[in-house]
């Protein structure tokens, strides 16, 4: 900014240059980019699409205010069905590889504790499964297979005792925000060969304000399409249609479940659990206490660590939808160029006008002061009569007498001293001033016409000879005063 005003005066031209470069180079936010959005670039990418703006929130409820109707405590009511639409029956249980049923899985309980915490989410599920039935039990097994299994209280009693299945999942919002749910580890009774499993497969999604979707994936074996379907204004009952498919593998369904979901307050549940553990004829030592402050199972309560690199929980991981760098606009930058060398001509002009009016008046009064030292000063050139401007126009013309006044004349007379030196430039803009007719010469009227248009100049030449006439009468006065005080002290000593 010290360059501009070093370069150009301080008119209002030079200010308005100063406040337009201001704005132009204005710093950007973070060095070595340029900032998107402004009136000179680009529109930011994030104006359009919140997957890049990163101040649009991760937190699953404020991007789907829906997911309050999925939160809380639920009962759910579930039967099963196999691909061929037959209730499940029960399955011997295989000791080696821990897979099998020994129970009765055509009809069942489970009890839902669905908690959000911003990009969050956590679903701890209690499932309960009757004792098998009589038949199934008296069917005779090939070795390993036995018609019970392990629990937490022994061997469980074929036809007698049912089971406590300890199962849930884990979710975060995604980069995408648009409250997507991202499932990304499942444990305990939807793993079937370890503690947990993790998948980024796995999604649910509310379509609309009464239905919830999700797929699950169970790479490489199995996918299971979820509806979640709320059949009262409340949200506290939804129907639950659930299919499993065996991946690779199109068109046969495995298994599927119609469940009826019913929302209750935590005394309600609690009660409700406990009422399930004598219907379905669960062990003491098998149930589950659903209050206790623990991991429902290993890997259902992760560190920070997990959440970030397993779930890409989008507040501790990079997204990859980064504002991309802006681009200049051509149109505004080229406006203010033009503005700006506008404004840089506009200076000029007026700086060179002022330039030219401080000259005319320069040489006009330098004109001027020389002829009142030749002629009578009046207070306006209207009081001079017009044979003492011919006489002091033939007095310039004096070499040539030829009626007119060329620049080798103008020049004599106005290096004559007594009003100053003239230089060379203003010289050349006071004849150009007279020659109006730009023929080399300057005429009488031309003459008269420049004289009459230095009314000012007349002002100032009068005002400065009544200035020096009082100061000579005053110095005479002053003179003579000095004299008769001499006098007087002379006679005083005779």
């Amino acid at each position: 900014m010290a360059i501009i005003h070093r370069r150009f005066p301080c008119t209002a031209g030079g200010a308005l240059i100063g406040i337009v470069s201001a704005l132009v180079l204005l710093p950007t936010p973070s060095a070595g980019k340029i900032m998107c959005g402004t009136p000179f670039t680009s529109s930011c990418v994030a104006s359009s699409d919140i997957r890049y703006d990163s101040a649009h929130t991760n937190d699953l409820i404020e991007q789907d205010s829906n997911w309050e109707h999925f939160a809380g405590l639920w009962k759910v009511d579930i039967k099963a069905f196999d691909g061929e639409n037959n209730p499940i029956a029960p399955s011997p249980y295989n000791p080696t590889t821990g897979r099998g049923d020994p129970y009765n899985n055509a009809v069942a309980v489970g009890f839902y504790n669905h908690s959000f915490s911003g990009s969050r989410f956590k679903a701890d599920r209690i499932y309960m499964l009757g004792p098998a039935p009589a038949e199934f039990c008296a069917q005779p097994l090939i070795p390993p297979l036995v018609n019970f299994s392990e629990t937490a209280g022994g061997n469980s009693i074929c036809g007698e005792t049912g089971r406590a299945v300890k199962a849930g999942f884990l979710g975060t919002s995604t980069y995408e925000k648009d409250g997507t749910l991202n499932a990304f580890r499942y444990y305990g009774g939807y793993s079937a060969y370890s503690d947990w499993f993790d998948t980024n497969s796995s999604y649910y999604s509310n379509i609309d304000q009464s239905t919830v979707i999700g797929l699950v994936v169970f790479e490489p074996i199995l996918s299971q399409n979820n509806v979640f379907f709320y059949v009262d204004d409340s949200y506290t009952v939804a129907e639950i249609q659930q299919a499993m498919y065996i991946m690779g593998s199109p068109g046969f369904r495995d298994n599927y479940v119609l469940a009826t979901m019913y929302k209750l307050n935590e005394d309600e549940w609690l009660d409700a659990i406990d009422e399930a553990y004598d219907t379905f004829k669960i062990a003491d030592a098998d149930r589950i206490n659903p209050s206790n402050s623990e991991c429902l199972v290993p890997g259902s309560c992760p560190t920070e660590e997990v959440w970030s690199n397993v779930g890409r929980d989008p507040n501790l991981s990079e997204s990859p939808y980064q504002e991309p760098p802006a681009t200049v606009k051509a149109g505004p930058i080229v406006g203010f160029c033009v503005l700006g060398f506008a404004l840089v001509l506009f200076a000029i002009y007026l700086l060179v006008r002022h330039r030219t009016k401080q000259q005319e008046h320069r040489f006009r009064g330098h004109f001027v002061r020389t002829m009142c030292t030749r002629i009578s000063v009046r207070q306006s050139v209207g009081a001079i009569s017009p044979d003492a401007l011919a006489k002091e126009f033939a007095k310039i013309d004096s070499v040539q007498n030829n009626g007119y006044i060329d620049k080798d004349e103008l020049w004599a007379f106005v290096q004559t001293g007594k009003a100053g030196e003239m230089s060379e430039d203003d010289f050349g803009a006071l004849f150009s001033a007279m020659d109006m007719q730009g023929r080399g010469k300057v005429s009488f009227v031309e003459f008269c016409t420049f004289l009459s248009g230095c009314g000012d100049q007349f002002d100032e030449a009068y005002e400065e000879k009544n200035t020096l006439d009082k100061e000579h009468l005053m110095k005479n006065n002053a003179r003579r005063l000095s004299r008769l005080s001499q006098m007087h002290l002379t006679d005083s000593v005779e």
